[in-house]
């Protein structure tokens, strides 16, 4: 899209333009139960490079109030 809008560049520039990669973005959010065992091991956070979810990592805690959570 790039090159159509700034027509300007250099074809060099415009040859490298077309060889992007394009990965998908993916957002998960799960809700946890029992997150203690994070807390005991004293992680906030796990980054796993090559894996499906490369990072992870606890949110503020929030409260749900007298909504039931199921088991």
């Amino acid at each position: 899209m790039i090159p159509y809008l700034c027509p300007e560049l250099p074809e060099k520039q415009k040859d490298a333009l077309s060889y992007l990669v394009k990965a998908p973005l993916v957002y998960t959010h799960v809700l946890l139960s029992n997150w203690t065992s994070f807390a005991n091991l004293g992680i906030h956070h796990v980054v796993a490079p090559g894996a499906y979810h490369t990072y992870a990592a606890l949110d503020f805690p929030v409260s749900l109030g007298s909504v039931p959570i199921p088991q």
